[in-house]
């Protein structure tokens, strides 16, 4: 029998604005909550979609920018 435990985790996100419609090419930058250090910079794809894997477990901070958007975080 074989047992297996993960050491990382994965955040997956969808960007949309306020009427609902995604955002392609939208700019989504994780960080460490602790430390403020950016982990990983990831672009939106057509479908507003960024997906980040092998993550350290901890907290993060995502903040999201787009053209013509206000920032987010």
């Amino acid at each position: 029998m074989a047992l297996a435990q993960t050491s990382t985790g994965q955040i997956a996100v969808t960007v949309f604005d306020s009427s609902g419609a995604v955002v392609p090419g939208a700019v989504v930058t994780l960080s460490g909550s602790e430390t403020g250090e950016v982990v990983r910079t990831l672009t939106a794809d057509e479908n507003g979609s960024a997906f980040a894997p092998l993550l350290r477990p901890g907290a993060y901070t995502v903040s999201v920018a787009a053209p013509g958007f206000k920032k987010l975080e």
